[in-house]
């Protein structure tokens, strides 16, 4: 409140608040933290439609699964690493410098007309569906050639060129 009170004041601010892809999701086991992701991104765009009239921005970061100590314990069980390793495009976890470029943009003037979003820094996690393991990448069954090999039904000749 007190931040807030000098921004609008000064006619500009930024207001950057940490989410998780929680934010957008579900899991099971975990009802509070995802209550409480969900309400920090409904929080942001509560504050987004206050403040954005006297030139302060509210936005909201939010991290997919990175290395941090406090997920060492996740990262050393091999089953819960492979399967975030596999659901995730880039098929790996984040460091912790992944999320500065997208804090500074939202800082900068450069997104001074972006108001009230959570910008999910995942790797492309949750905006994906890829089932497969690791090596969904290097499949053939995902090529376009793949797919159209899978499409063709056994007396389509069109679709074999």
């Amino acid at each position: 409140r007190e931040c807030a009170t000098h921004m609008r004041r000064n006619g500009w601010g930024r207001i950057i608040n940490v989410g998780s892809i929680m934010s957008h999701v579900g899991r099971a086991g975990l009802p509070a933290y995802v209550a409480s992701k969900h309400a920090i991104e409904g929080l942001t765009k509560s504050l987004a439609a206050e403040l954005g009239g006297a030139g302060v921005t509210v936005n909201c970061i939010g991290p997919g699964y990175f290395c941090t100590d406090l997920t060492e314990r996740l990262r050393g069980d091999d089953a819960f690493k492979g399967s975030i390793d596999s659901r995730t495009p880039v098929g790996r976890w984040g460091e912790p410098r992944e999320l500065a470029g997208p804090c500074v943009f939202l800082a900068s003037d450069a997104s001074s007309y972006v108001n009230g979003v959570t910008l999910i820094v995942d790797g492309g996690m949750i905006e994906t569906c890829h089932a497969g393991g690791a090596d969904w990448r290097q499949s053939d069954a995902i090529t376009a050639k793949g797919l159209m090999t899978a499409g063709q039904s056994s007396g389509d000749s069109k679709a074999s060129s």
